[in-house]
């Protein structure tokens, strides 16, 4: 069984966009030297998809115009105080999360070294005062 792979990146200057990929498909095909068989094209990405239907342009209308009920470009206020409070969240950037988490790591390791000299410490005393 043969198989081929092809990465192919396509830029959109739309919010929503369809391109026609036909061609570049069949170029991946011919190149993989594949006479006959199956070609798996998939989209790597969450906000993309791949759809295999007719080249007509009433249909990319109707598409693009069902594609703004179900994801409609307003944007809306928050629905409520918390989410309106969450949506005023800066998150930390990666310098002060691995900072933090460097902080973190060293008090918990001295914690550990000091509870555990503790124990040795109190298991000790204890020893003496009841080994009479």
């Amino acid at each position: 069984m043969k198989s081929h792979t092809a990465y192919m990146t396509f830029e959109t200057g739309e919010r929503q966009e369809l391109i026609r990929i036909t061609e570049e498909v069949q170029e991946a095909v011919d190149a993989a030297g594949v006479a006959e068989g199956m070609a798996l094209v998939s989209a790597m990405h969450i906000t993309a998809g791949v759809w295999v239907n007719d080249d007509e342009p009433g249909l990319h209308e109707d598409v693009l115009e069902w594609l703004d009920k179900v994801a409609p470009p307003s944007w809306k206020p928050a629905a409520n105080e918390v989410a309106e409070e969450l949506s005023k969240v800066s998150w930390p950037d990666r310098k002060e999360v691995t900072s933090s988490t460097t902080v973190v790591l060293f008090y918990t390791l001295f914690a550990t070294v000091f509870f555990a000299l503790m124990d040795q410490f109190w298991k000790y005393v204890t020893d003496k005062i009841y080994s009479f």
